[in-house]
């Protein structure tokens, strides 16, 4: 019975910090930048690390996602899906997607063919 109540009690604390970070994650509204810290291309049989090149931009209310490098961004629709601790941006046309976790914690994961860039950074309110 008291394995029970230890479960229980764990579970409950689970929901609760669920609940609590899924709400932190409601008032994701305009634009945020996200700088990659790493980045790593991925083929067939292995992986190496890459030179971070440029940063991206998520745009809550026009539900786009913008690459940009020091030429300029090109921006992209994008399906943006809030929910429990996660927001994960879709980017069908680039085979890209995003995942914005914790506060401000980013990974991209994108998609070219035989290869696949796997990115980590950050994301913080822009104002522009």
């Amino acid at each position: 019975m008291r394995q029970i109540k230890v479960l229980l009690g764990f579970a409950a604390c689970a929901s609760l910090m669920a609940a609590t970070d899924a709400d932190a994650h409601q008032d994701r509204i305009g634009v945020w930048t996200c700088k990659m810290a790493s980045r790593q291309l991925c083929g067939p049989k292995d992986c190496a690390r890459s030179k971070v090149t440029g940063w991206s931009r998520i745009d809550f209310g026009r539900s786009s996602y913008s690459l940009c490098t020091a030429q300029g961004c090109a921006e992209h629709p994008a399906r943006i899906i809030q929910g429990r601790g996660l927001i994960t941006i879709d980017v069908v046309s680039k085979g890209l997607v995003g995942r914005l976790f914790g506060y401000d914690e980013f990974v991209e994961i994108a998609s070219t063919g035989a290869e696949a860039s796997i990115s980590h950074g950050r994301c913080v309110p822009s104002d522009h």
